[in-house]
């Protein structure tokens, strides 16, 4: 593959990968990372129908280069979230699935070292994505994914890499929150367990194999509170319990929550966490001095984050996926329906829009409830006015979230309203009426249909 990079990020890069003291026998590693990529493989935003600042077809630019400039050095990894996401994401898993996926494809063309899988990874069901990894060209890394019919890891725990004498150790966890929001795709099959625990087994492993550059790679983000009860399950954003190890990983790349890390050093450890949709990568660069014995001794760790927005596609590879991109840009432009008026998601959060209130009706249907409640994921989305195309559908909710029929009672009715309006602050002059802590997409906002159409069914 060839491309170009911005050559004053090459150039500031460069500058960093002096090692500190060259009259010693030191290697250099350079790791570079994604995250959340959730099927941005093409620089297109099959919502909106034009090019977009992202996509492995980028980062596949910054990476060749950085092999050019560091051969031999470079170890490329992904945190997870990779399968679904997107349109592109959903129509190989959904509509035409092929032999190799390719987003997989994509991935061999980049020459992964390792991937681990994320919790949206999950969401087409197990056998989905054992078939996507079938014809992968690099280990899925997974120590805390337990098969429950043999009581053993269904991915691989560590993965070892040598680059410039030096052995690269690589183990890969994924949050526990997979049991609560895909347990029934997990049911009977799998276990994803505490992060904590087994990603300390396999620290240990890495070094018991031998690995003088060991790397977590952890879907999950730091720590901090749950979005769900971890009774029975774990936390689901604890990588920073790695960091406390008596001997923990030299680098911890983490991923899920969608945020940005550019080198943050905790307990020691340097983390980093690239930006989402593969609009950034992260890029460590690692120095280490060789002994008598063979063996490296990290000596120092530095790490940047290169944005990919004015890396040009790397044309091999688009034109690889050419096909597979013309595919998808006309399924996701169907016509559905045509809407009348304004049926924008801009105000769904602070008042009653048809957006939502068809969004509720659809669901109360399908699920033959009372009541149903739905979040405006977004307010930059709308269906209409006019034709209403599949694109405009899969922009309202871009994850494969699942539609559930629970029974309540009044008082956890209350408790649900009360828990939604956290995105709301009492209202005091000059205060901000949002509480920027609490996702806009945990607002559920309800519907109910009108009393001469109310039906007492349960599910």
């Amino acid at each position: 593959m060839r491309g170009t990079v911005r050559s004053r990020t090459l150039l500031l890069l460069l500058a960093a990968a002096v090692p500190p003291a060259a009259a010693q026998d030191t290697a250099h590693v350079v790791l570079v990372a994604t995250t959340d990529v959730h099927g941005h493989v093409t620089a297109w935003d099959y919502i909106q129908d034009r090019p977009a600042p992202w996509g492995l077809v980028r980062a596949a630019t910054v990476v060749d280069s950085l092999r050019r400039a560091y051969p031999g050095s470079v170890v490329l990894v992904d945190a997870g979230d990779l399968l679904q996401g997107n349109p592109f994401a959903t129509y190989f898993a959904t509509v035409r699935p092929r032999l190799v996926h390719p987003i997989v494809d994509a991935m061999n063309g980049l020459r992964y070292d390792a991937v681990v899988p994320g919790n949206h990874d999950f969401d087409f069901g197990v056998d989905a994505l054992g078939r996507a990894y079938e014809q992968a060209a690099f280990p899925v890394v997974a120590a805390n994914v337990i098969r429950l019919d043999r009581d053993t890891t269904a991915f691989a725990t560590h993965t070892l890499v040598t680059r410039n004498g030096v052995r690269v150790g690589i183990t890969g966890l994924t949050t526990p929150g997979v049991m609560v929001w895909n347990r029934a795709r997990l049911r009977e099959r799998l276990r994803v367990r505490p992060i904590a625990a087994d990603g300390a087994r396999a620290v240990e492993r890495l070094r018991a194999a031998g690995a003088d550059l060991v790397v977590a790679v952890v879907h999950a983000g730091l720590e901090g509170p749950s979005s769900y009860d971890t009774a029975g399950v774990g936390p689901e954003d604890d990588a920073a319990a790695l960091t406390r190890l008596a001997q923990p990983p030299h680098i911890l790349v983490v991923g899920h929550t969608h945020g940005r890390i550019r080198d943050s050093v905790l307990n020691g450890v340097h983390v980093v966490q690239p930006q989402s949709w593969a609009r950034s990568v992260s890029v460590v660069h690692a120095w280490l001095v060789k002994a008598a014995s063979g063996r490296a001794r990290v000596i120092r760790i530095a790490a940047d984050e290169i944005p990919l927005g004015d890396a040009r596609p790397e044309p091999v590879l688009a034109r690889h996926l050419q096909e597979v991109h013309d595919e998808v840009r006309n399924w996701a432009s169907r016509p559905l329906a045509v809407a009348e008026g304004d049926w924008g998601s801009r105000e769904a959060r602070v008042r009653d829009t048809p957006f939502l209130d068809f969004i509720n009706a659809v669901q109360r249907r399908r699920a033959g409830t009372d009541l149903s409640a739905a979040a405006a994921f977004t307010t930059t989305v709308g269906l209409g006015p006019g034709p209403v195309r599949l694109r405009d559908v899969a922009g309202v909710y871009p994850y494969e979230n699942t539609l559930r029929a629970v029974r309540i009672d009044g008082g956890r009715l209350k408790e649900f309203l009360e828990h939604s309006a956290r995105y709301f602050v009492t209202y005091a002059p000059g205060r901000p009426l949002i509480d920027d802590a609490i996702p806009g997409y945990n607002l559920g906002s309800g519907g109910a249909p009108s009393p001469r159409r109310t039906r007492s069914r349960w599910r």
